[in-house]
């Protein structure tokens, strides 16, 4: 009956009412801001107990602007696209499968300084949409200032209660003051009291008028029924009025506390389509780069044996029939496996690009919503941006290369136990060095700055010029190139008969007579070989090769 489901609902107000006045206005408070505040990625770290507003940074309330991993020692000219959508129709196609297979560094020149200037643009647009720091604390202010309304505290008030310092008298001030807001006189120990002692009449007519409807099922009911099934109407009506005279406050309060909530659960809802549709893509893209592995694996075994042939052999000429022999299983695999990778690039990049829309629908409903300022707006689509260039870069950086390399690698020793290194200043950490007389372990450990990680004691560190420091915090860290180098540093460098050559790029990539494309941090130049050093990536060491001209 309605009577009855009226009585559950004022049972289970009352059970709220029961909690005490301490948790209902301090934690009642800091758990809806904090949870408003989690949503939108603005959740604060432990801190001392100052004005927060006042500390207010312009992008603690925006989302992290993704760095593009496209690197390119020259002059580039910006983009001019107005917004991220222009941003997205100037991206470049992305290279043929026989542009993939056979790099060529005139089609790549072009490629990447095209995504370099798209890139540039991104970083001009995001410091274009950065809010100020007053924008954000107008933001701030305004999260406190609905709350002023629920609560019926001041800014300044919430602020004070939020001190975790703040005198005990002070925060049962301003707690009472919450209770009498919500209830008026009184207390809300008091209107836990009235309730409760209500509650068992309660229960008692409750089951009085179960036990009439079971007799009205079987048709047993009796005139004496009938009068006292009104007798109970009107003194549960009577009850129910006596226990919502002192619940008006706590009523307007739950109503206007569902309209904040309304916005914070409609993002969250939006956020989560958006993640479950990003991760539903991602599905999509699985089993290229295995595939590409397992086609690899027919020509490891052949280009290992041919190598080893030509580490131990002095005579050019035979070296150079040996590479012929080597680049034959190479372009094979090349030219098979590109055909896969470009299909997974494709499919990676069509799906980038289809979450555009729902990017920009959903920052604009947050502002819409006043979860983020409206100069906030316009900022998350820019991620979109850099996640195709990052993939359309990936054409060249990440092709799957078989597990055999035709250059000899040995470990530097250099890393303690447990580091790994994570970055060589963006690929450039030195100067292309002319067979000098130093090792190139050296000039490297000395000219270089690296970051690594520490897993036993979970820390970074830079090293630099040889001198260990640890870094404060987990990043992101700033290691950008430092000054280009000079222009002879790059363009071809010719093999010692046989037509080859190899070409070091501004994108830092050094691509051999087979196609291969490795990144060296720094190289060394002979008459006889090319000596560097590249990072590798899945175990985290640092490899010396040495590649026979």
């Amino acid at each position: 009956m309605k009577t009855r489901r009226t009585v559950i609902i004022l049972i289970a107000v009352s059970i709220i009412l029961t909690l005490p006045a301490k948790t209902s206005a301090q934690g009642f408070l800091k758990k809806l801001k904090q949870k408003v505040e989690k949503t939108v990625g603005t959740e604060p770290k432990e801190e001392p107990a100052t004005s927060q507003a006042a500390q207010v940074s312009a992008t603690d309330i925006l989302p992290k602007l993704r760095q593009s991993t496209v690197t390119w020692d020259g002059e580039v000219q910006p983009s001019r696209a107005a917004n991220a959508r222009a941003l997205l129709n100037e991206l470049p196609a992305l290279p043929s499968a026989s542009e993939i297979a056979y790099p060529s560094d005139a089609l790549r020149t072009t490629y990447y300084n095209k995504l370099s200037a798209i890139d540039m643009r991104v970083n001009e647009l995001d410091q274009q949409y950065t809010c100020s720091d007053q924008e954000m604390e107008a933001a701030r202010e305004n999260l406190y200032k609905e709350l002023t309304d629920i609560l019926g505290l001041s800014v300044e008030e919430m602020k004070r209660l939020e001190d975790p310092n703040i005198p005990e008298s002070e925060r049962q001030r301003l707690t009472d003051k919450v209770s009498a807001h919500m209830i008026g006189s009184g207390s809300l120990e008091d209107l836990s009291n009235k309730t409760a002692s209500k509650e068992e009449r309660v229960e008692q007519l409750s089951k009085e008028m179960e036990a009439i409807e079971t007799k009205e099922r079987k048709g047993t009911l009796t005139e004496a029924d009938k009068k006292r099934v009104s007798e109970i109407g009107n003194e549960l009506m009577a009850l129910h009025q006596e226990m919502m005279s002192g619940m008006s406050g706590i009523i307007e309060t739950s109503n206007k506390m569902a309209v904040l909530s309304a916005k914070v659960i409609k993002y969250q809802d939006q956020a989560a389509a958006y993640a479950d549709k990003v991760d539903a893509l991602r599905k999509t893209e699985d089993g290229v780069v295995k595939d590409c592995q397992q086609i690899a694996k027919e020509y490891e075994s052949q280009l290992k044996g041919i190598n080893e042939q030509i580490w131990a052999e002095n005579d050019p000429d035979k070296i150079h029939v040996l590479y012929d022999e080597a680049d034959k299983h190479m372009k094979n695999y090349r030219t098979r496996a590109a055909t896969i990778y470009l299909s997974g690039l494709r499919l990676r990049l069509d799906n980038a690009k289809k979450l555009m829309p729902e990017a920009e629908r959903l920052y604009a409903d947050m502002a819409e919503s006043e979860l983020i300022p409206q100069c906030a707006a316009k900022r998350a689509p820019l991620n979109v941006v850099t996640d195709c260039i990052n993939i359309l870069n990936e054409a060249y950086t990440s092709f799957p290369q078989p597990d055999v390399l035709p250059a000899k690698k040995d470990e530097v020793a250099l890393l303690k136990e447990g580091e790994r290194l994570l970055l060589a200043e963006s690929g450039f950490a030195a100067e292309f060095a002319a067979g000098t007389a130093s090792s190139i372990v050296d000039d490297f450990v000395n000219k270089s700055r690296l970051l690594v990680y520490n897993e036993t004691n979970n820390s970074y560190y830079e090293i630099s010029g040889g001198k260990r420091t640890k870094l404060d915090g987990d990043g992101p860290f700033d290691f950008s190139v430092k000054a280009s180098k000079p222009a002879g540093t790059y363009g071809e460098i010719a093999l010692r008969g046989g037509g080859r050559k190899a070409v070091y790029s501004r994108d830092g990539s050094l691509t051999l007579h087979d196609g291969t494309i490795l990144y060296p941090l720094v190289m060394s130049r002979h008459s006889d070989r090319l000596e560097f050093i590249i990072l590798d990536y899945l175990n985290g060491d640092l490899m010396i090769c040495t590649y026979k001209l």
